[in-house]
């Protein structure tokens, strides 16, 4: 990494590390700093050349340390012990928060799934078997899916362990339309109508052609849940409603402390190895490393800034390395009559964040610039690369003098304080992000204040598109590319953050979402992508690499991007005495 130079420096030492502190932070001095910077980078040693054809095919950049010995030696037994979630509550479709949703992860399923285990890439996005078995695509907009037979729920009250047919997906899919979920549209306005064969074989008819259609089938939000529930309980909220098909059964839930499984004996995929896993809530990073040095923690994320000190300490961890399918956004008002509607201004904010300085300050340079939009560095080739953006690439550029022309020439009101929405709950690097950005943007004349929200609120306000101003977090961790390049460009879509209204954009957009071929459908997106980097309907900051660490008595695992702790650890072992 090249020295940053003075103007990072001081915008570092306002956001509490000052260089000598990010270096003690780092574990390194001097010369040490730039092997620091490239701890986490991935590569391409594991001979995937990032061009999967699937979206999310794991971009070159994800790797996992090996920890896929023979299962034939699998430990049987044990207490696995991860950095986890307090849920709000246990109804997939009562929200969409990423508590609730890892929490789903270990007792529901999903009719299709992504790829999983200590051999797949923890960003390939690809749709599999799961449930349902290899599906078959009768023309552009059918498709039939066989489900397995034997698949069982969790023999505990009111389901019982009863068998899985068809008629629960029907179930589940309509459920999550009537009681407006979030994202619905994985399936509403997707699915025309569902035909049940029989038992074991559901037939989709599609309102038009949908390349992300098993993509849709196979996201960490579309769960199955037994009709038995809503019978029962009328909604599936409580600890006792939480009854599905996945590896491993609600045992005990202590809020704000943790959520404790134990091992689902009749789990289709055979018995988990582990007996129980703890889900524990640690919101303190500091916490959550001590824990993993200590060995009192089996596996959680760790840090850019302090990954270099606990290899020095722990030096067998095992790592797994990869961008996020989610990361930080910030969005403004782009409506008809709104400030942000003039291109102008949207351009002079992208113009006014200093990217380099932000990549050096959160991740000491390990990452990219470049995270979208509209497709984030995890997606690989589906991402146009900057050098081939055409005139949108100079709006990842730093330009402050441009930036101020262009907002003056737009007539905006630099005596106005505007407002930023946003939540400490994510944690506080994510709020320190958010001041870095008002800072930013402060340094060309436009005047900002925080406004930080509980997280309920938040999430039924700023993060669903509904602010006064400005608003930043982190988004959610979407698989498919038609929810990154459609679903929060498309004027008529419901997570249209910026509100935006801009036909050309819907033009390219729908064009991207009825080709089946690859090599079309990457070209589509490509020319969409570059009219949108023109527009700007968003700020994507840059992205750090993200560090997953897990202790090396835990076998046969591997980290995954999106919303799969439960997953992860249904064929892994612990084999402390290793």
């Amino acid at each position: 990494m090249t020295n940053p130079d003075d103007r990072y420096w001081r915008r570092l030492d306002r956001h509490r590390l000052s260089r000598r502190g990010l270096l003690r932070a780092a574990g390194v001095t001097g010369v040490g700093l730039g092997a620091a910077a490239l701890i986490g980078c991935g590569s391409d040693d594991d001979g995937d050349d990032g061009d999967s054809g699937t979206p999310g095919g794991g971009g070159g950049t994800a790797t996992q340390s090996p920890s896929s010995p023979d299962a034939s030696g699998a430990v049987q037994g044990g207490v696995l012990r991860m950095y986890g979630q307090d849920p709000i509550g246990f109804d997939p479709h009562a929200n969409f928060s990423y508590r609730t949703h890892q929490n789903q992860s270990f007792f529901q399923e999903g009719l299709l799934e992504v790829p999983i285990g200590p051999d797949a890439q923890p960003t390939d996005f690809t749709a599999v078997p799961n449930v349902g078995e290899q599906w078959e695509q009768v023309d552009e907009v059918t498709f039939t899916v066989p489900i397995q037979p034997g698949v069982k729920f969790h023999n505990k009250p009111p389901v019982n362990g009863r068998e899985l047919v068809a008629e629960d997906v029907r179930y589940s899919y309509e459920r999550m339309v009537e009681r407006l979920f979030t994202y619905r549209d994985l399936v509403e306005g997707v699915i025309e109508s569902m035909d049940v064969v029989d038992d074991h074989t559901i037939t989709f008819h599609l309102t038009a052609p949908y390349a992300d259609f098993t993509g849709n089938l196979a996201n960490h939000y579309n769960w199955i849940v037994a009709h038995e529930i809503d019978d029962t309980f009328g909604d599936a909220a409580s600890p006792e409603a939480a009854v599905g098909l996945g590896p491993f059964m609600l045992e005990s839930y202590e809020p704000n402390v943790k959520t404790s499984y134990v091992a689902n004996p009749d789990y289709f995929r055979g018995r988990p190895n582990i007996d129980t896993v703890e889900f524990l809530v640690l919101p303190d990073a500091a916490t959550r490393e001590s824990m993993m040095r200590s060995g009192d923690l089996d596996t959680t994320s760790i840090a850019t800034l302090t990954r270099a000190s606990i290899e020095g300490t722990n030096p067998d961890l095992q790592w797994a390395e990869y961008y996020s399918n989610g990361g930080d956004i910030f969005y403004w008002n782009s409506g008809p009559g709104d400030f942000a509607e003039d291109v102008r201004v949207r351009q002079a904010f992208a113009l006014a964040v200093d990217r380099q300085a932000w990549l050096d300050s959160f991740y000491l340079g390990a990452g990219t610039i470049h995270n979208g939009p509209p497709v984030l560095a995890a997606y690989g080739d589906w991402q146009v690369p900057l050098e081939d953006l055409g005139e949108g690439a100079r709006f990842w550029e730093y330009d402050p003098d441009e930036s101020r022309k262009l907002l003056t020439a737009a007539g905006f009101d630099f005596e106005r304080t505007y407002k930023m929405d946003g939540t400490a709950a994510y944690g506080a690097a994510t709020v320190d992000r958010m001041q870095l950005a008002i800072d930013m943007l402060g340094e060309v004349g436009v005047k900002l204040e925080t406004n930080l929200k509980e997280y309920g609120d938040w999430l039924a306000t700023g993060h669903a598109g509904i602010y006064e101003d400005f608003a930043f977090g982190p988004m959610t961790p979407q698989l498919s590319i038609d929810a990154w390049v459609w679903g929060l460009f498309h004027s008529s879509s419901g997570v249209n953050k910026s509100h935006l209204v801009d036909p050309r954009i819907d033009e390219l957009v729908d064009a991207t979402r009825t080709l089946y071929d690859v090599e079309e459908r990457k070209a589509a997106v490509a020319e969409a992508s570059k009219y949108i980097a023109e527009v700007v309907p968003y700020v994507y900051p840059p992205a750090g690499i993200g560090n997953y660490a897990a202790q090396p008595w835990l076998k046969n695992y591997g980290a995954k991007a999106g919303y799969y702790p439960g997953k992860t650890v249904r064929e892994a072992w612990v084999e402390r005495d290793a």
